[in-house]
């Protein structure tokens, strides 16, 4: 899906909407404050789309204007969906209720804080949470939409965006210590839920199909049962698994090869972030993002990990196996660790 605004003067709205599909056309359903405004269909040609090849007749265009919603330059709260998805792709917000740039935050999760991205999100005019479940296309056009005010999070190779997410953006990375990710991720494998196959490319969904399959005879709770699990890991599973911190920040394409540089590229990549924090220690994070959005006064921190999760995450460090999946990101974890450590030392004894 593309899509763009390409002006709102308050009252006439100017945007193009390309669907999924090349030759079906889009509806733009409106509302404001949760009721229906109109419904109206993308028919303005929009020639450039067809040249490019990115849609069959171009009719992917459309302009409001009070004929369409009256007094719609009274309307200072709207938002524009695609009927058919219910995707949101433009709001319009009071200036005075947004924070005033774009915000990026680089999720190096596979298990995702939804709410933490709500929260976030409801202070910018267009909010793209989980980005890249939306479709490599998707998440590539919330890059580049011209919006004052944005907020967009993914789960991408930031090496490979680098130039998407630049400058006009300010960035967020929190990270976690790599043995709970490792656990949390083994703990949605083996309860059957897998990853969300639309997060990830035909590669990842087979290859964590087959982590599931693999997972699914063990254990894991049992320290004996998880040493063979781990153990007896075949090679594809063990790739899906490997230092997936490392390789959000640090590799280009997903066919990298994992190599201790990546951790200095690693630490390089989150010198350009404007916010670096630790889930388990939200003093390192939290304030520093309050002052860096100003208007917001109050924001909760990720929610902590899951008791099982931390039982599981202290039977992994036991491990050898485990240690071979995490050592990338165990080095980039210790590195940005012990940096906020001396902005942010925490309690006595900690």
């Amino acid at each position: 899906m593309l899509f763009d605004i390409e002006k709102d003067t308050g009252d006439r709205i100017v945007g193009y909407l390309v669907p999924d599909s090349f030759s079906n056309t889009s509806a733009v359903l409106v509302t404001s404050n949760g009721r229906e405004l109109a419904v109206l269909p993308t028919d303005q040609a929009r020639p450039a789309l067809v040249a490019a090849g990115r849609h069959d007749s171009g009719l992917c265009g459309f302009t409001i204007d009070s004929k369409v919603v009256p007094n719609l330059a009274d309307c200072q709260e709207l938002e524009l969906r695609d009927k058919a998805s219910g995707f949101t792709f433009y709001r319009r917000r009071a200036e005075a209720l947004t924070v005033p740039f774009k915000l990026f935050r680089l999720e190096p999760r596979h298990v995702r804080p939804f709410d933490w991205d709500k929260d976030l999100g409801a202070h910018f005019q267009v909010s793209f949470p989980n980005a890249d479940r939306m479709g490599r296309e998707t998440m590539s056009q919330t890059l580049l939409l011209r919006a004052r005010s944005s907020y967009i999070s993914a789960r991408l190779l930031f090496r490979e965006f680098i130039y998407s997410i630049d400058d006009s953006f300010k960035k967020v990375c929190v990270i976690q210590d790599p043995y709970v990710e490792l656990a949390e991720v083994l703990l949605e494998l083996q309860i059957g839920k897998s990853m969300p196959t639309d997060s990830l490319d035909m590669r990842d969904q087979l290859s964590f199909a087959a982590c599931a399959e693999h997972f699914a005879e063990y254990d894991i709770s049992d320290a004996s049962d998880l040493r063979r699990s781990l153990a007896r890991m075949p090679t594809e599973v063990e790739t899906s698994l490997a230092c997936p911190l490392a390789r959000s920040l640090a590799a280009k394409s997903a066919e990298e090869h994992l190599s201790a540089g990546l951790v200095a590229t690693s630490v390089e990549s989150l010198a350009s972030f404007d916010v670096i924090g630790i889930r388990e220690r939200p003093d390192t994070y939290l304030q520093s993002l309050l002052e860096l959005l100003s208007k917001v006064k109050e924001l909760a921190p990720i929610e902590p990990a899951s008791a099982a999760a931390l039982a599981l995450a202290d039977l992994l460090r036991q491990q050898s196996e485990a240690a071979t999946l995490v050592d990338l990101d165990l080095d980039v974890y210790h590195i940005v660790a012990a940096a906020l450590d001396t902005n942010f030392p925490g309690p006595p004894g900690r």
